[in-house]
């Protein structure tokens, strides 16, 4: 306290917000929040981080102390701090972003939440007390990996409308159930495909379909009949009608694990009378055992303290004391290890075969593998253990093997700088066999494996051809939003693979035949195939030829891409020079083709002379550089 600034031993006055003096109030007084339901706030950063400029940590921390004194004495909630909205996983920076804003969070006592995808889980345990995780991406090890970090698992969805009964119906009750969350929330959006979804206003022109908000409640109430039964039998555990109805709760979460909300229709997985039936035989079974009410545990009016710092034993310790740590039969001490030598990155190569082994215990798999990812290239010992993963029934240990893969390969997120030139740090066989490992992850039934797979052999270059035959099979499985909703990844992996990918033109040319010729993303990729797509050319010719054809420009590309020739140089500059608003599109190109283009350097340094927007700028700088120092080409990604 003696090195606290004079600002931070200033007392905490009561807040002058209408936060808390007018919208808690009146939410409490309305029956919307309760004190023993806790909150997500969008106002309780407290300010902006220290970092930045904001409170302090210690002023923030006297303030939240003020909040749960006047919380406990008015009977309000506790309040969650809401982070960075549906952080990425991997994306250019973001993990560095996040990391940074949620580290400062973790240093003042409130809980911090998100909504998020099972990536972000995978990515930041550590950093969020309480996880919501996209429907359909909740599985029983990352609801274990949570339990170990000391975070909760809520849900939510935002594809969901309150028109659609069953679908509201499941995912407020039987879904919740299945994993034993704690939370669940739609994305209450007012408007949304024409849905009013909260109230309706004298304004409104015609009904608000409500059903599903009956259909809601009515989940709610499946969700609290098998969490009373559950509560009956652990409380009479010798009863023979115990022991029956847990069998028969064992029987009927098995059968719903797995289930994505988004995918239930009536007779799909459950008829629509189903549910009062399932809901009757609990309401049996709890009339039969006694009704069980489960106390709270805890003194009242304390809320919970979020996570667990794990890495403490072991921070600051060298590579050999985590290694030793790795030996400790305490799986919470090999946890801890772990943790630290993820945080070490490639310099805890030494510890590679001994993380490989953790692989093996679930309670200290994940971490395991995130260690392994940021070792990267050095920790391609582990990569036989990894495979082992590839096939597990669970997807979130999936996940986890394919950001392992990915990172071994030279594909981890924070080595992601734009490049699409072949990762050199393996052997390119040693690569090639992860590219092999990688195909059944691309495969995956759950999207966000698939689409993590499919960034990391992108990043891999040339070296994912033996991917190839699975890219060319996915080629033109159509757009899905909750199985396939990356409809451009198989082009990029092309892309990547370069002139090594000549086996997709046939079916490449059949999707530009389909497309009328407007189809850019697959002149893209046939432009990185170079020479070995010289059959296509034909079709590439009539699209550069229509004047109506908004991928002109991108036909001429390729056509330079495949012929190589100054004519289709000379043509492509003179479309682009045309229209000036195209200016950026042929800055683009020409900085792709690098010293291949040195024919239009001159046309590059007059388009410098002119109002250019300062993106379009650097790349003819760019180009002019590539061209005296003979680099290129590298190719557009899709």
């Amino acid at each position: 306290m003696g090195t606290e600034p004079m600002a931070d031993k200033q007392p905490i006055p009561a807040p002058n917000s209408p936060y808390l003096s007018r919208l808690i109030p009146m939410a409490k007084e309305v029956g919307l929040v309760s004190p023993d339901i806790p909150c997500p706030s969008w106002v309780m950063h407290l300010g902006a981080p220290e970092s930045a400029g904001g409170p302090s940590s210690a002023i923030k921390n006297r303030a939240l102390h003020w909040f749960e004194k006047e919380a406990s004495q008015q009977g309000w909630p506790e309040l969650l701090s809401y982070g960075i909205d549906e952080p990425g996983y991997p994306a250019r920076g973001g993990h560095a972003a996040f990391g940074k804003m949620h580290e400062e969070l973790r240093k003042i006592r409130i809980r911090t939440v998100t909504a998020m995808e099972a990536k972000a889980a995978y990515a930041y345990p550590e950093l969020l007390d309480v996880w919501i995780i996209y429907a359909g991406q909740v599985t029983p090890e990352l609801c274990a990996e949570a339990e170990r970090v000391g975070a909760e698992v809520w849900t939510y969805i935002c594809h969901l409308w309150v028109c659609m009964p069953v679908w509201e119906r499941y995912f407020a009750g039987l879904y919740m159930w299945v994993y034993d969350l704690q939370g669940n929330t739609l994305w209450h959006h007012y408007e949304q495909s024409h849905f009013k979804h909260i109230w309706m206003r004298k304004t409104d022109k015609r009904p608000m379909p409500t059903v599903g908000w009956e259909t809601r409640r009515d989940g709610i109430d499946d969700f609290r009949y098998l969490q009373m039964l559950e509560d009956s039998i652990a409380a009479n555990p010798e009863k023979p009608k115990a022991r029956e109805a847990e069998k028969w709760l064992t029987s009927l979460r098995q059968r719903f694990l797995g289930v994505n909300p988004h995918l239930v229709w009536p007779g799909k997985p459950i008829a629509v009378d189903e549910f009062d039936r399932i809901r009757a035989r609990a309401g049996d079974y709890i009339e039969s055992l006694g009704a069980v009410v489960k106390k709270k545990t805890g003194p009242a009016g304390k809320w919970p303290r979020g996570l667990k710092d794990e890495g403490k034993r072991f921070r600051g310790k060298t590579v050999q004391a985590c290694m030793e740590g790795l030996r400790d039969s305490d799986y919470r001490v090999r946890r801890a290890a772990t943790r630290e030598l993820f945080e070490k990155g490639p310099n805890a190569a030494a510890a590679t075969d001994l993380l490989a082994a953790q692989l093996q215990d679930a309670r200290v798999r994940m971490p395991a593998l995130r260690a392994l990812e940021a070792i990267g290239a050095r920790a391609y010992g582990a990569v036989p253990e990894i495979e082992k993963l590839i096939t597990h029934p669970d997807g979130y240990v999936r996940l986890g093997a394919t950001f392992a893969l990915g990172g071994i390969a030279g594909a981890a997120p924070w080595l992601m700088d734009g490049r699409t030139a072949p990762v050199k740090t393996l052997s390119r066989p040693q690569m090639e066999r992860i590219a092999g490992s990688l195909r059944a992850l691309l495969k995956d039934e759950l999207f966000w494996i698939a689409n993590p797979a499919g960034d990391a052999l992108t990043l891999m270059g040339p070296a994912a051809q033996p991917a190839l035959p699975d890219v060319i099979e996915l080629l033109d499985r159509g757009y899905d939003l909750y199985t396939w909703n990356e409809p451009y990844e198989m082009h990029r992996i092309i892309t990547a693979i370069g002139p090594g990918a000549a086996a997709a033109v046939p079916k490449l040319m059949k999707m530009v035949e389909k497309r009328k010729g407007i189809a850019r993303e697959e002149f893209l990729a046939l432009a990185a195939i170079g020479p070995g797509a010289r059959e296509v050319v034909p079709l590439l010719e009539n699209s550069a030829a229509d004047n109506k054809n908004a991928q002109r420009g991108t036909a001429y590309y390729a056509l330079c891409s495949i012929r190589g020739s100054s004519a289709d140089l000379d043509k492509l500059v003179g479309y682009m020079k045309e229209d000036k608003g195209r200016s950026g599109e042929l800055a683009r190109y020409l900085d792709a083709f690098g010293v291949k283009a040195r024919a239009a350097v001159e046309e590059a340094r007059e388009m410098l002379k002119s109002d250019l927007d300062g993106k379009i700028k650097e790349q003819l700088e760019s180009f002019l550089r590539k061209v005296a120092t003979g680099e290129g080409p590298t190719p557009v990604m899709p």
